[in-house]
């Protein structure tokens, strides 16, 4: 197992500043144009949670998902265009974490538990890299209070639905 992620993940890194959480209200949240989908236009998923990033690059911000149908790297108003619809019935809207870069990666830990079923399988392969554990994080596993928007340094806000 390689101890650090891609090249590629630790250059944008170096330029993102701040991360989002669309986390959930309830259960899960609907977002669309999502490569997991199993149907057709506009490609919709829930999932319990979704990370992306936000970099500023020459004055202009753009969001970074690995699992969009979009662009990988995209113009934020287009993502939020295409990702967030006003159709969305209200308990599956998002609730968003924005926390600033430095926080989330000095903070974050996961040992990845999320992934594995009640037997201990992983239901998908785990990432080539280690386990993540921010330098200030106080347990090998925080990510159920990002989700649940507990993490000091985060605002919560609501996308706007078009």
């Amino acid at each position: 197992m390689h101890n650090t992620p891609p090249a590629t993940a630790k250059r944008m890194c170096t330029s993102w500043r701040k991360h989002y959480l669309a986390r959930r209200r309830y259960e899960s949240v609907l977002l669309f144009e999502q490569e997991a989908s199993q149907y057709d236009a506009p490609h919709p998923v829930l999932w319990d949670y979704h990370v992306i990033l936000l970099l500023s690059l020459a004055g202009r911000e753009y969001v970074v998902d690995l699992d969009t149908r979009l662009d990988k790297v995209i113009e934020k108003n287009a993502y939020l265009e295409h990702t967030f619809s006003s159709k969305t019935p209200p308990a599956y809207r998002a609730s968003i974490s924005v926390t600033p870069a430095h926080i989330f990666l000095n903070t974050f830990a996961s040992d990845r538990r999320h992934m594995k079923s009640a037997s201990g399988v992983f239901s998908s392969p785990p990432p080539p890299w280690s386990c993540i554990k921010g330098t200030d994080a106080s347990s090998p596993h925080n990510l159920d209070d990002w989700i649940d928007g507990a993490i000091d340094g985060s605002e919560v806000i609501q996308p706007v639905y078009v």
